[in-house]
């Protein structure tokens, strides 16, 4: 498995402009964004042993979410020559937020020493008193929802059990750049949120990146829902200036 130039990287990103340009809100620049992907590659030589069609159809999914993987919202994570999507604990509170559906979403994480009681049967809810080291062993994450309209909060607590199990079923847990072992206190609230997901109204983006998420912990390719069905050319002609000037021509 070999590495490929980043000038294909910004080849492939290039001949998909237009439908990054179509699949990002209004208020997301199309020539920058193209140009932070670009950076993704360049930061990462990992992501150079991936195809640059998976990597473009993945900057493609980043996009139909709004979200900007520079951003720490949601990765691209190189899987042998697959670039693979994992939403980030931001991200998946950004998308729900996006939705209109709901009003406020947070999660947070128990560590040892914190004083934490659940209650059940009728009166379900719980209190959490952050008393323990603020580095402490993470017991418990959880994540909490108020949806429009309604003042009853919908939560989600997961147990350290819990959440071994859900990191367990990511093919990319244990990569020693991935999110799990860079950012592993974010990572357990995202999977507390991820949980909370199923207990909520959902909207098209919300499904969109449950479906990306899960294809992600996979091993297996993003594909945005809108993507024209052909492929993604792989101009290893271009110049850089050619490149250049592509994207320069999204802002059009």
């Amino acid at each position: 498995m070999g590495m490929h130039d980043i000038v294909v990287f910004e080849g492939a990103i290039a001949a998909r402009q237009r439908d990054i340009k179509s699949l990002l809100p209004a208020n997301m620049d199309p020539a920058k964004y193209c140009r932070m992907a670009v950076g993704l590659v360049e930061r990462n030589d990992k992501l150079r042993e991936c195809s640059p069609r998976s990597f473009a159809l993945a900057v493609m999914a980043c996009a139909e979410l709004g979200l900007e993987p520079s951003l720490g919202q949601v990765y691209v994570i190189p899987y042998k020559e697959t670039a693979t999507l994992q939403i980030g604990y931001q991200g998946m509170i950004q998308i729900a937020m996006n939705s209109g559906l709901v009003l406020s979403i947070w999660a947070d994480v128990v560590r040892e020493g914190d004083i934490f009681e659940e209650t059940h049967g009728t009166h379900r809810g719980f209190t959490h008193q952050k008393t323990g080291d603020k580095d402490g062993k993470i017991t418990h994450a959880y994540a909490c929802a108020v949806l429009r309209g309604t003042t009853e909060r919908s939560f989600v607590v997961l147990d350290r059990e819990d959440i071994e199990k859900r990191k367990a079923v990511s093919k990319t847990a244990g990569f020693k750049d991935g999110p799990w072992t860079a950012w592993p206190v974010e990572m357990c609230k995202k999977t507390a949120v991820r949980a909370l997901y199923k207990m909520l109204p959902k909207s098209t983006a919300m499904m969109a990146a449950g479906r990306f998420d899960d294809e992600g912990a996979m091993g297996k390719q993003a594909q945005p829902m809108t993507a024209p069905a052909q492929s993604v050319a792989v101009p290893w002609e271009k110049t850089e200036e050619a490149v250049a000037d592509a994207f320069e021509g999204v802002e059009e």
